[in-house]
């Protein structure tokens, strides 16, 4: 699988290519946590517009992202959640992470918001 990672005002936008399934999660987990540990209080912004399926691996990947980022009071979102296909991996990431319409809205309002220690439901 191949990840394509940027960088834009300080946030790393994560674009994984293909399906987060089996194998693919441990690449995705490698270039996670080396952008994770390239800052003390990471933003990180998953971009799932060319992830079509996404297996019960790659949610755990992305969930325990969300973990270490928070637990480092850095930011996390995703956007384009409406292109995988489970609905029930849909409504994990939509309840748990930030999410956006668009990559440069959930910029703005990463600049824009203050960094918490942990999201409130």
């Amino acid at each position: 699988m191949k990840t394509n990672v940027r960088e834009t005002n300080g946030i790393s936008i994560i674009e994984p290519v293909s399906r987060l399934m089996g194998p693919a999660t441990s690449e995705l987990r490698a270039t996670v946590l080396s952008c994770v540990n390239a800052s003390s209080a990471p933003s990180i912004l998953f971009d799932l517009r060319r992830v079509r399926r996404v297996d019960s691996g790659g949610l755990g990947v992305l969930l325990s992202t969300y973990g270490v980022v928070i637990s480092k009071s850095g930011k996390t979102g995703v956007v384009n959640v409406g292109k995988i296909k489970n609905l029930h991996i849909q409504g994990c990431l939509l309840n748990c992470f930030d999410h956006f319409e668009t990559e440069n809205v959930a910029i703005q309002a990463f600049l824009r918001e203050p960094v918490f220690a942990s999201k409130v439901t």
